[in-house]
């Protein structure tokens, strides 16, 4: 653990020692602050807390770190931190924050001429936004820089609900729905189904048929009536190793497979495309449901606060008015998709929508044809695959979790003010104050 800690932070040392090469008699007196977020989180607490006593352990060492350091300077920041740094950095570059926080007391932003902040991260997505009548019922974060006037700021995390953790989340769900239509196909049709005799298998009927005969009920496991939503194969283990169970991605494109390892038990599944390739319809199906928007219409949420809920059930006040341009910044993932699918800077849903379509209908191997001639913008080819499903989720996720209108015009930015919007900027001007 220490020896990766030291590998990973020793080029950071090193670059903030060069920048300020000309004060180095005074660098015992610059501070330095690690502020880790959701992929440290979500982290067991155990390995948690081993991966920050070996930061504090390397970040303290006058001998790795001659920055000022003390105990507290490295630590897991909430989600509700990060998404309160997001919004008080995007606001800080437009001009507004620091203008708007003179005096004491609570500041008001008359006509609010602030934006809020979509994050969406690997492992977490979090919403920000001021409301100028402070109307803001519960997920309340008071910010204040320095000694000056405080906001009243609606934010919220959803840990899990980041790019490859809802994408991971969802190969769990299309494994666990393969398992069901398997067991609903074994129990409802003899002829849709062989056994193997005498041979250890793994845990999973081995489908023959695709569609079962009698027709597999849509109440048994999926809503797709005789298709094939999910297909679950599965062979014998002979003793030359098992081969790894295939299920099928409706957001995966045709001619790309992936190794998926449950994070349940650790087992080996082989995520392979549909026949056709990756649809968005079908793959808007997958996604919705990681958002449990429909689930949450009996939560407690919606008997204390109707049509004023979130994914999950969450309190969320009413979006600010957007207007001509927008009143919304997204930025991390979704600008990253933003860039791929070569959208306006002031992108609706509907947009979204509209080339999520055109992404979705592309092989692998026109999504790489696509990506080579994208000069200055080419992305990794292994994350061609996942446009797909980003598109469909990010569709699913401002629509219906937190109820952008499809004509809602969004900024899709990574730099605000034609300053790039860095990491740790959020945080460095509240510790700054």
């Amino acid at each position: 653990m220490k020896k990766d800690v030291a590998e990973a932070l020793s080029p950071l040392v090193d670059f903030a020692k060069e920048i300020l090469k000309d004060y180095e008699e005074d660098w015992e007196r610059f501070p330095i602050y690690l502020k880790a977020t959701a992929g440290v989180r979500q982290l067991p607490y155990g390995d948690r807390e081993a991966l920050l006593s070996a930061v504090r352990d390397f970040l303290g060492n006058p001998e790795t770190c001659p920055f000022y350091f003390q105990f507290d300077h490295a630590r897991v920041i909430s989600g509700e931190e990060e998404g309160i740094y997001g919004w008080a950095a995007v606001n800080f570059l437009r001009g507004e924050l620091l203008a708007l926080s003179e005096g004491v007391g609570t500041a008001m932003s008359s006509g609010n001429t602030t934006v809020g902040t979509l994050d969406l991260g690997g492992a977490s997505t979090q919403i920000s936004f001021f409301k100028s009548d402070q109307d803001i019922l519960a997920n309340l974060f008071k910010l204040q820089i320095g000694a000056e006037k405080h906001w009243n700021v609606y934010t919220h995390s959803f840990l899990q609900f980041g790019l490859n953790s809802a994408r991971a989340r969802m190969h769990m769900k299309v494994v666990h729905a393969a398992a069901a239509a398997a067991a609903a196909a074994d129990a409802h049709a003899n002829e849709g189904r062989v056994l193997l005799e005498n041979q250890m298998c793994l845990n999973f009927v081995i489908l023959q048929h695709v569609t079962p005969n009698p027709p597999l009920p849509r109440s048994a496991g999926t809503d797709i009536p005789n298709a094939r939503p999910f297909l679950l194969t599965s062979w014998p283990v002979n003793g030359s190793g098992d081969a790894p169970v295939e299920v099928v991605d409706a957001c995966l494109p045709k001619g790309f497979n992936e190794s998926f390892a449950s994070p349940e038990d650790g087992k080996e599944y082989l995520i392979v495309p549909a026949d056709g390739g990756a649809d968005f319809d079908a793959c808007n199906r997958q996604t919705a449901e990681l958002l449990e928007v429909s689930s949450s219409s009996g939560s407690f949420c919606q008997s204390a606060f109707p049509g004023q809920c979130s994914l999950l059930g969450v309190y969320q006040p009413e979006l600010p008015q957007g207007g001509e341009h927008g009143r919304f910044y997204g930025f991390s993932g979704y600008y990253k998709l933003w860039q791929f699918l070569d959208l306006d800077e002031s992108t609706t849903v509907a947009e979204i929508v509209s080339e999520g379509k055109r992404v979705c209908a592309m092989s692998h191997e026109e999504l790489s044809a696509y990506n080579s001639v994208r000069k200055g913008h080419e992305h990794n080819v292994p994350y061609l695959a996942k446009y797909c499903f980003m598109s469909s989720y990010v569709t699913t996720l401002l629509r219906d979790g937190y109820g952008f209108p499809a004509e809602e015009r969004i900024h899709f930015v990574d730099e605000v003010g034609g300053y790039k919007f860095p990491a740790g900027l959020d945080s460095a001007v509240r510790e700054a104050k």
